[in-house]
């Protein structure tokens, strides 16, 4: 089985306050607004 094939078949975990789910693509924008904050890239903002 390829590394791919296992992530592809994690089942959907909800909770009342959670919902734990495989990424999707359109999730790519907020991926990388949070990726982008300097406290995930350990880059000072141009603006402190």
């Amino acid at each position: 089985m390829k590394p791919g094939q296992i992530l592809k078949k994690l089942p959907e975990l909800k909770a009342k306050r959670l919902i734990l789910r495989n990424v999707r693509l359109s999730d790519a924008a907020d991926i990388f607004e949070y990726a982008s904050l300097p406290q995930m890239t350990g880059k000072k903002s141009a603006y402190n």
